[in-house]
């Protein structure tokens, strides 16, 4: 099932989530793509607003929510981004068409790749402790 709507509409969303999950009686997981939706489905979650029946859900990205979820077992895990080497990158990509003064518009398009951390309750602290060492 697939879900597209404005991702800004958290109430919306949240709907869209319980009607595909109503529509769809032999779903067994679901992947939140983002952390709206992961957000979204949580606040159903806890709203009551879901089907009794236990899903195997995955998030995406690292918010409080996110984290506690997963230590609570309502996320089976979640996908981790690693914001600081993202940031780092997009800092050094703009840097060096400031410094030498090139048009984005004369910039080549190209995809970088960055590794992410699949976090599930088994290893949450030592991917939360490793990225605390790399903030430091």
């Amino acid at each position: 099932v697939e879900l597209s709507c404005d991702m800004i509409d958290a109430e919306k969303l949240k709907h869209l989530i319980i009607s595909a999950m109503k529509q769809t009686p032999g779903l067994q997981g679901i992947f939140l793509p983002n952390e709206y939706v992961t957000t979204a489905y949580l606040t159903a979650l806890h709203d009551g607003l879901l089907p009794a029946k236990p899903l195997f859900a995955v998030g995406y990205d690292h918010t409080p929510m996110v984290e506690q979820a997963i230590r609570d077992g309502e996320l089976a895990g979640a996908i981790f981004q690693q914001a600081e080497s993202i940031g780092a990158q997009a800092f050094r990509q703009l840097h060096a068409l400031m410094t030498q003064q090139i048009r984005l518009d004369e910039q080549e398009e190209r995809t970088i790749y960055f590794p992410t951390a699949l976090v599930t309750k088994e290893n949450l602290d030592a991917v939360l402790q490793q990225q605390r060492e790399q903030v430091s």
